[in-house]
């Protein structure tokens, strides 16, 4: 604080060392102390060596706790997990099925063994509680008499839905298809989202209130300015279903279909005779979904081909390995040319290819052999090289602005279009991304819709601050060489041999023994006061960023010599709260500073372990 008044000069002292008396005036927020506490936050932070955010919270995309769910399946509190998980994403069923799950590649876990199966953990307690006759479902604030419209019932309309009929505004989703679901629906296939998984949990969404209608098209069935005019704010969640072309001769041949429309048209029910020899083009999940689909649907011979190398597809590994156990081909570095029909078949013509320098998406660039001429002969072939938002008809309508691939521009921090009121996320505004990106973005649309509706403006949000140890290439190993190495749970599964004759679910769900072990592999890496922790909060409320040191911050052991009691030696600041609650309210003087590694650290005045000391486990220090 700033002292002055009784006759002293001012100056700046420390409050808790500066006896109060009378005729002092004191100043706690003046610009001078204001630049004092960031440089000693500054500093006290430098060596701070934790992670306010464990690393797999971080990865996810919709930022969901994974570090509290786990924990409470491992305690077998499956209904608190779902909770934690809800608040964060409303598919919990659907992601557990066909999450690319980022969070596993960050898990710590790496380092010891292999990482928390977070996904598998994560479908069993979702399906736990759908196989339960009454779901969990959140409670509805009171109703705000607000109107919202969602175009597209896809994973980012429908979860901009939810979470804006738990505010409790009054919920419309229209979409163009006879069924709900989006690229849920018709864009994965069933043998890896089972449909009746994918009804429960939208069924779950229409239990919070909000109204699906479909078979209504934007820009055929709807305007935007009506929409405007008779609902508050309007969320476009359209998705990204315009399939690349080609651009070569005889892509437009009878038995060449786009394979977004041929997953479609496959999950709508259509005869579609896809012949014995099938040829998919493309690297990326829709191409191997494509060619899995094939399979299922009574082809022989499925081959994919590729223009890069397998270290360069875009397709989840795990998709591309189950691909090939179920026998599809992979050709590489293979560009088609051109499609000709020769007895009877199509001939996709190829150019073999070799890899040059880096493109702008940082892959090896594909370079034509010349002179070179691959030929595959097939019945069916299917073009799966991308996708794009169609919004041509919104030039008709309200002039919402547009990016210059086509997709729907918005202001990343609120979700806002250049048209007051409308709002946009998702596919059509990312282009095609996964079911967990789509959560995320509409999660954060009805957060910025709420604070519209309400506020009648939507604030930039502010991202708390946040320490983290590092990457998994920064963190010493030997930190982890005394942790136990325990199997990582497989998911159980069908054979390939009988996959391939129906659309059943290939993978299973875990046991709940499995589930509840594997739970329990988690090293809870980020902290459990992260929504309490003051130091997080003063540096937050000062305007400080995470900023990677340049020295090697000092690591030691977490102390653990206490059956009740642990403590952590890098989250220490040195304020000695603990010391003192130990020797004023317990009246026990067991601890103490002592230096190690040239800093002043916490622990025990005679060195020995604190389960040796006079310690009665009152845990004053814990509460200090």
């Amino acid at each position: 604080v700033t002292l002055s008044g009784d006759g002293l000069p001012e100056r700046d002292v420390k409050s808790c060392q500066t006896p109060v008396r009378e005729g002092m005036v004191l100043y706690t927020r003046t610009p001078r102390l204001e630049a004092y506490r960031k440089i000693r936050l500054e500093q006290l932070l430098s060596d701070h060596n934790a992670d306010c955010v464990a690393p797999c919270v971080t990865a996810c995309p919709a930022g969901i706790d994974i570090q509290a769910f786990l924990r409470q399946v491992g305690n077998g509190n499956h209904e608190a997990a779902v909770r934690v998980i809800k608040e964060h994403n409303p598919f919990p069923s659907i992601c557990g099925r066909v999450c690319p799950h980022p969070c596993e590649a960050a898990c710590r876990r790496n380092l010891v063994d292999e990482p928390v199966a977070i996904n598998a953990v994560k479908r069993f307690a979702a399906d736990w509680d759908l196989a339960r006759a009454s779901n969990w479902i959140p409670r509805r604030a009171p109703s705000t008499g607000k109107r919202v419209a969602v175009v597209g019932a896809g994973p980012s309309g429908l979860t901009a839905a939810y979470y804006s009929a738990v505010r409790g505004h009054e919920v419309t989703v229209f979409e163009r298809q006879q069924q709900p679901g989006g690229m849920m629906r018709y864009g994965i296939p069933a043998y890896r989202l089972s449909r009746e998984v994918l009804d429960r949990e939208i069924d779950c969404i229409r239990q919070t209130g909000v109204r699906i209608v479909t078979g209504k098209a934007l820009g055929t069935h709807l305007r935007l300015e009506d929409l405007k005019r008779d609902f508050d704010a309007v969320y476009l969640a359209i998705g990204s279903w315009q399939p690349t072309p080609l651009h070569i001769e005889g892509e437009n041949l009878d038995g060449v279909h786009m394979g977004i429309r041929y997953l479609e048209q496959v999950a709508a029910g259509a005869d579609i005779r896809t012949g014995a020899d099938v040829v998919v083009i493309g690297g990326g999940n829709t191409a191997v979904d494509c060619a899995r689909t094939a399979l299922r649907a009574g082809a022989r011979s499925v081959r994919i081909v590729y223009r890069r190398t397998r270290e360069e597809m875009p397709a989840q590994a795990e998709e591309i390995e189950a691909a090939e156990r179920e026998g599809v081909e992979l050709h590489f570095l293979l560009s088609p040319a051109r499609i000709a029909h020769e007895n009877g078949k199509k001939k996709l013509h190829c150019l073999q290819m070799t890899l040059g320098p880096a493109d702008r998406s940082g892959r090896a660039r594909p370079l034509p052999v010349e002179g070179s001429d691959v030929s595959l002969s097939a019945d069916t072939i299917l073009c799966a090289i991308g996708q794009s938002t169609n919004t041509q008809f919104l030039y008709h309508d309200l002039p919402v602005r547009l990016g210059k691939w086509g997709d729907v521009e918005i202001d990343g921090k609120t979700a806002l279009t250049s048209e007051t009121g409308v709002f946009a996320g998702g596919d059509c505004v990312t282009g095609p991304a996964t079911v967990i990106q789509a959560v995320a973005a509409g999660r954060h649309a009805a957060e910025a819709i709420d604070s519209f509706l309400q506020k009648g403006y939507v604030p930039e949000g502010h991202t708390d601050y946040s320490c983290s140890r590092g990457s998994l290439e920064d963190l010493p190993r030997w930190a982890f060489e005394a942790l136990p190495r325990i199997g990582r749970a497989v998911q159980p599964s069908l054979a390939p041999a009988d996959r391939i004759h129906g659309f059943d679910e290939v993978e299973q769900t875990l046991s709940e023994q499995e589930a509840r072990d594997e739970a329990r592999r988690c090293l809870r890496c980020g902290c459990t006061d992260r929504y309490d922790c003051a130091l997080r909060k003063e540096a937050t409320d000062h305007g400080i960023e995470y900023v990677e040191p340049a020295h090697t911050r000092p690591y030691f052991p977490i102390v653990d010599d206490h059956p009740y009691i642990m403590r952590d030696p890098n989250k220490c600041i040195a304020f000695g709260r603990c010391i003192a609650a130990c020797t004023e309210i317990a009246g026990l003087d067991i601890l103490s500073f002592r230096m190690k590694g040239g800093r002043q650290l916490v622990g025990t005045k005679n060195g020995l372990q604190l389960q040796e000391t006079d310690c009665v486990s009152c845990g004053q220090c814990v509460n200090a």
